[in-house]
């Protein structure tokens, strides 16, 4: 772990703990355009921002795009949530579903065992305890 600290106005300071990986990235990061790390990472945070050099136009051209880009990232993140919730509200149910059916199974077996029957089912406890306890 790696502290670093940054200044966020005239007297306060920030203090962030990095982990080795994100320590080697803001190295190679601040190597790569000369800059100090602790300019890095206050550029990365979005404390401070960088003077545009070059085609001012084409730079805005960029950021409408990644403006766009980051919309759509957020309506597949939605659609992605709620595609998460329902996958867990169905698991559930399916648990439910499988508490039941065992103990419809204990029943059957139970009555089959009084009418001296042999046992069935038991592939279908199997699937259901699985369904139970594995998933």
């Amino acid at each position: 772990m790696t502290e670093v600290q940054i200044r966020s106005g005239l007297l306060r300071k920030k203090h962030f703990k990095l982990d080795e990986d994100n320590s080697k990235l803001l190295k190679e990061i601040a190597e790569k355009y000369g800059l100090p790390e602790e300019k890095v990472l206050s550029y990365a945070l979005g404390n401070e921002t960088p003077e545009i050099k070059g085609d001012k136009k084409r730079v805005e051209e960029l950021r409408k795009e990644v403006d766009s880009l980051l919309q759509d990232m957020f309506s597949v993140e939605g659609k992605w949530s709620a595609i998460r919730y329902k996958s867990h509200t169905l698991s559930k149910d399916v648990k439910m579903l499988s508490v039941v059916l065992i103990g419809q199974l204990s029943q059957n077996r139970t009555l089959r065992r009084q009418l001296k029957k042999e046992p069935k089912y038991e592939e279908l406890r199997k699937k259901a305890e699985y369904y139970l306890f594995d998933v």
